[in-house]
């Protein structure tokens, strides 16, 4: 299992599970923002698609995992990589970095959950695996 280095959330680990293979990136500039990402972990095909970013919304109540990173770095990524994170909150950028929260649940189970918030974005997903045994 990959570890982050430290200073980065206090050791947890990059991978939730034994993870093979690639992440595929696919953005395009008729389609801003559109992200799709494959991780092969043992056993499945994890399948993330990230639907287009919904400006001052906020999941609210089902975050399990709260991170500042570079702005550079896509919140988007770190959710790929843990296999609970159905959908992020993104905050307003400060000193060139960005709150990061990665939410369990999605504005499909829990509509009543989303809150207006400025500032901010929330960007649900679409996710599937296959070939999971």
């Amino acid at each position: 299992m990959l570890s982050l280095p430290s200073g980065g959330a206090q050791g947890r680990a990059l991978f939730s599970e034994p993870y093979v293979g690639i992440i595929s990136v696919t953005s395009t500039s008729a389609i801003k923002n559109f992200f799709i990402f494959f991780l092969f972990p043992l056993g499945g095909c994890r399948h993330v698609k990230f639907l287009p970013p919904e400006s001052s919304q906020y999941l609210e109540g089902h975050v399990f995992l709260n991170l500042t990173i570079p702005i550079k770095i896509p919140c988007e990524h770190r959710c790929v990589m843990e296999s609970e994170c159905v959908s992020v909150n993104i905050g307003p950028p400060l000193n060139g970095r960005v709150v990061c929260e990665l939410s369990n649940s999605d504005h499909f189970k829990h509509p009543e959950d989303i809150k207006e918030r400025p500032g901010w974005i929330y960007r649900g997903t679409e996710v599937q695996t296959v070939g999971k045994n």
